[in-house]
């Protein structure tokens, strides 16, 4: 079943079988997943037609943080949402996730419903950031 809000996504993992995980949870649910192996890649093919990206942060020569630090200070790529996919469970380094400027993440092994959740939450508000919506009806933060 698909969400109500599907995307282009771009996949960013150095594991061939976490990309292959991934594109069939995104295209299970309707989105439209491109797959990058490395960031290098990544920051090639990434422009606005992108309304997502999921990445890695263990990746090698540029990891996940530099690499959201690299989107985040393009004009171009700056206002894409990240969310990072990782197996981290230390606080701190969920906390530098967000503070290169990633806005969410979820936990390896990647569940599907979780998933399907925090794309939805994403798309949606980057929808209403993008249409400027002032009277939506709750407070965002």
């Amino acid at each position: 079943q698909a969400t109500e809000f599907c995307g282009k996504i771009l996949v960013v993992d150095d594991d061939v079988y976490n990309r292959r995980v991934l594109q069939g949870m995104l295209e299970k649910l309707g989105h439209h997943p491109v797959m990058a192996e490395n960031a290098m890649t990544a920051l090639r093919l990434l422009d606005r037609s992108f309304d997502l990206v999921l990445a890695d942060v263990m990746m090698p020569k540029i990891n996940g943080f530099e690499m959201v630090r690299m989107i985040r200070n393009n004009p171009a790529t700056r206002d894409i949402p990240v969310i990072m996919v990782t197996t981290l469970s230390d606080k701190a380094e969920r906390l530098q996730a967000v503070e290169v400027g990633a806005n969410d993440f979820i936990a390896k092994p990647v569940d599907m419903m979780e998933l399907k959740i925090i794309l939805f939450a994403s798309l949606l508000l980057q929808l209403i950031w993008e249409l400027n919506i002032k009277d939506f009806p709750f407070i965002l933060i």
